[in-house]
């Protein structure tokens, strides 16, 4: 595998070993990081998707751009991407597309607009986190992308949860028809 690390994404397309983590609540330190990082490197893992942003989607760093919780790591994430590359291991950030349980709550009208029928039930409470893309989200969201590949230093972003049609594992479907998707579509 080619590495050059000042090229954004490098390393990729060639990485044959790839491991992803997305912290629950809170990142790991930097002693088990560096554990964690030497263990990779001995096997020979190519790129690791380290997420920056707690399950639920809430930023562990202080974001300028998305609301964050006030206890958020200040330097660690710069710090591991400079460790992830001395052990030639490409590092992403591995991001929900359309969850922001931080967003909804101080925007609710930026949630997803369900689509509603008889085949339909009422979203439980663990669908009011889906934020509509077409809402001023999709742009906060593509600046938030920029934060963590300039501001922190990743080498990529890779999106989970992309589906405008989805999750279905408890029988719901969904679709946003809010006013701006209305007019989109």
């Amino acid at each position: 595998m080619t590495f050059a690390s000042d090229a954004v994404g490098s390393g990729y397309d060639d990485a044959l070993l790839r491991v992803e983590y997305r912290p629950r609540t809170a990142p790991h330190t930097k002693d088990e990081l560096l554990e964690i990082l030497d263990v990779l490197e001995r096997c020979g893992v190519d790129a690791w998707w380290y997420s920056v942003a707690a399950k639920g989607s809430y930023p562990l760093f202080p974001s300028a751009v998305l609301p964050y919780r006030e206890d958020v790591a200040t330097d660690l994430y710069p710090w591991l991407v400079e460790e992830g590359h001395r052990r030639r291991i490409t590092m992403f950030s591995w991001e929900y597309l359309n969850t922001a349980p931080l967003v909804t709550a101080a925007h609710p009208d930026w949630r997803v607009e369900y689509l509603r029928g008889p085949e339909v039930f009422e979203p439980r409470d663990r669908h009011d986190h889906f934020v509509c893309l077409r809402s001023p989200y999709g742009e906060m969201l593509a600046d938030y992308c920029v934060e963590v590949l300039d501001g922190l230093g990743f080498d990529g972003i890779w999106f989970d949860g992309c589906y405008l049609y989805g999750p279905a594992a408890d029988g719901f479907r969904w679709s946003c028809c809010c006013e701006r998707c209305a007019r989109a579509f």
